[in-house]
């Protein structure tokens, strides 16, 4: 049996065992190169959320990922439910598997962000329309503080749009760039912002902005408590306060401490031997 101080209960254990074995199939039929199959892209993010929602980074990169995987499936696997058929004492990969390398790393985290994250622009322009927040207003005239937690929701949504564009149109297009510049051995040129590391700083500050907007909703809404007299949209409003503020430290997590310091690293070592 899975230690249970090490668990997360979730109802996910299979879909992501299924996305899991899926995408080692196909990577194994790709011949373990890059590009990553998506399937297995979905299956790391699953278990990275996770693992984040437990506090423990098992894993970061790719290639820890993949050294996870050479060991039993007990030692790791995230949920309360082990997956049916699968036998806990034996690691999915053998010990022979060759792990990718920095720059395939760096892709595969881009990936990760600009088409598999949970949270992206569209899924804040929904959230955005506050509808249920309003309703909670109306019917809950005596909780005056959710006029500020919805002006302060406002604001950071509509930040984080704009901020999650400029990562995408802007950042993650020079990311790559750099990995162009890696695979030729090219001294990069990026006209304009000069460094990787002036877009990054930018977008950190963002992070940072947002991150203290979460703060002050959290601190309004008493940790995301609804009160007694608090009615079914109230309490769900406040659910998905907390889910947004979750998603939000993963995507920073991923960014600020992963994708970042990476490209300011192959950046950095491009210029230094060309």
């Amino acid at each position: 049996m899975v230690n249970k101080e090490n668990c997360f209960d979730t109802d996910k254990p299979n879909e992501t065992l299924s996305f899991l074995i899926s995408g080692l199939v196909a990577f194994s039929e790709n011949k373990w190169m890059y590009p990553y199959p998506s399937t297995l892209i979905r299956a790391r993010g699953l278990l990275f959320g996770a693992c984040i929602e437990q506090g423990k980074f098992n894993f970061q990169s790719i290639s820890d990922f993949l050294n996870l995987l050479q060991t039993p499936l007990k030692d790791w696997w995230p949920f309360t439910k082990l997956p049916d058929g699968i036998d806990p004492d034996i690691p999915m990969l053998d010990s022979q598997l060759q792990i990718s390398t920095q720059m395939e790393e760096l892709l595969l985290d881009l990936d990760d962000l600009s088409g598999n994250q949970k949270f992206n622009a569209n899924e804040l322009k929904l959230v955005l329309d506050n509808r249920k927040i309003r309703e909670a207003v109306l019917k809950v005239q005596k909780h005056p503080e959710l006029e500020d937690v919805k002006s302060l929701f406002k604001e950071v949504a509509e930040d984080m749009i704009s901020h999650i564009q400029k990562e995408e149109t802007i950042l993650f297009h020079i990311i790559r760039y750099l990995v162009d510049c890696g695979k030729f051995n090219e001294r990069p040129k990026i006209n304009g912002f000069k460094t990787v590391k002036n877009p990054i700083e930018s977008m950190e500050a963002e992070h940072t902005n947002a991150g203290g907007a979460m703060e002050k909703i959290r601190n309004l809404t008493n940790n995301f408590t609804p009160p007694a007299d608090a009615c079914n949209t109230f309490k769900l409003t406040y659910k998905e306060l907390e889910d947004f503020e979750k998603d939000l430290h993963i995507h920073v997590h991923l960014e600020n401490n992963i994708l970042f310091p990476k490209a300011i690293e192959l950046e950095q070592g491009l210029i230094k031997n060309n």
